[in-house]
């Protein structure tokens, strides 16, 4: 396929509902990356992180901020040396220093270096090196990944900041690991978290490309994506969101006039030699399946949100669903009602305009 117009007119052309989103998602299991470079830094950056622990005065421990970019808010005054900067970067966005073991461990990269770029790059690709070993067997996809974290690293060590205060705009220089790791980490949070705010800084966009059809992302894209894309062959999507290892996203599709399970995150992870697959599991199994299905291959599954309201925040379950009060019919019953409600407001939003 060239482009997104000639993967749907292709998939129209097909009769059965069945084949015809298989044909789609086998073409994206074929096709598109998974940004393993993001998923290490949900998973390990984050390991001692959480917004919900407390201390024994009961406050946050993190504090996500609404991010101003513009450092307006700081109390800067010319001669405000780098350190001083960077730690105000680091508390304004709501991230503290020493939040996982990983994250000291790079810092302390980046220090033994001795301002060497080259030494850190090197060191810091051994380091990944195992990292991602505890992710992938397939050893191609391990090595692209590195290359791309390294360097994504590297390069925002590299890119200037520009501090502004009122009017007056004062350049600081460069901001070290810390700053550079804070902002994938707030990035991510108010990606992935309660607080779905505008801001300007993307670290880990999704790929699409010119044609429009997807290149790399993690769950949360496969799945806005897929929503999208799918009503346009002639089925019903909504956006699954829950966990497994970690928080996820996937896709309820309704082919033949039944709901299944459509992850295309957990085939790729089956593709790409994922460790948390068991070697009994294939892409086949996770890209369609039924949802008992997805409860008996992964145990820790939970779905704590079907669909999103206007302004893209999942809409929460009544309750928590697992595998352990699982009722298919009760889940139809679920995603019916959101389908309904969402097609119902995208036809007053039409008629609006």
């Amino acid at each position: 396929m060239h482009n997104l117009d000639e993967l749907i007119d292709y998939a129209r052309q097909i009769d059965d509902e069945q084949k015809r989103i298989e044909f789609v998602m086998h073409f994206f299991l074929q096709t598109v990356e998974y940004d393993y470079a993001q998923l290490v830094i949900i998973g390990y950056l984050m390991e001692n992180l959480t917004s919900l622990i407390a201390n024994d005065d009961g406050l946050p421990l993190l504090q996500i901020r609404p991010p101003v970019f513009q450092f307006a808010d700081f109390p800067l005054k010319i001669g405000d040396n780098i350190e001083s900067i960077k730690n105000g970067f680091s508390i304004h966005m709501g991230v503290e220093k020493g939040l996982s073991h990983m994250f000291d461990s790079i810092v302390e990269l980046e220090k033994n270096s001795n301002g060497n770029i080259n030494v850190f790059k090197e060191q810091l690709s051994m380091f990944f090196s195992q990292k991602f070993a505890n992710l992938l067997t397939n050893e191609e996809i391990i090595h692209r990944e590195i290359n791309y974290l390294v360097d994504k690293i590297i390069k925002d060590l590299e890119k200037p900041r520009t501090v502004q205060r009122k009017n007056s705009e004062f350049i600081v220089g460069r901001l070290d690991t810390s700053a550079v790791l804070s902002s994938y980490l707030t990035d991510i949070l108010l990606k992935t978290g309660s607080l779905q705010l505008q801001y300007d800084h993307d670290y880990f966009p999704p790929i699409i490309g010119e044609d429009g059809l997807l290149k790399r992302g993690v769950c949360k894209d496969y799945a806005k994506y897929l929503v999208s894309l799918l009503p346009k062959i002639g089925i019903e999507a909504i956006e699954i969101t829950g966990t497994s290892q970690l928080t996820h996203a996937w896709v309820a599709a309704k082919i033949n006039g039944a709901y299944k399970s459509i992850d295309l995150t957990r085939a790729i992870f089956a593709r790409d030699g994922g460790k948390a697959i068991p070697n009994n599991q294939s892409s086949k199994d996770w890209l369609i399946a039924d949802f008992a299905d997805t409860f008996r291959m992964q145990p820790s599954r939970t779905i704590t949100a079907i669909g999103v309201d206007e302004s893209g925040n999942p809409i929460s379950t009544p309750h928590v669903i697992d595998k352990d009060n699982f009722d298919m019919a009760y889940l139809n019953t679920i995603i019916h009602e959101r389908i309904k409600s969402s097609v119902e407001t995208k036809s007053k939003n039409v008629f609006k305009l």
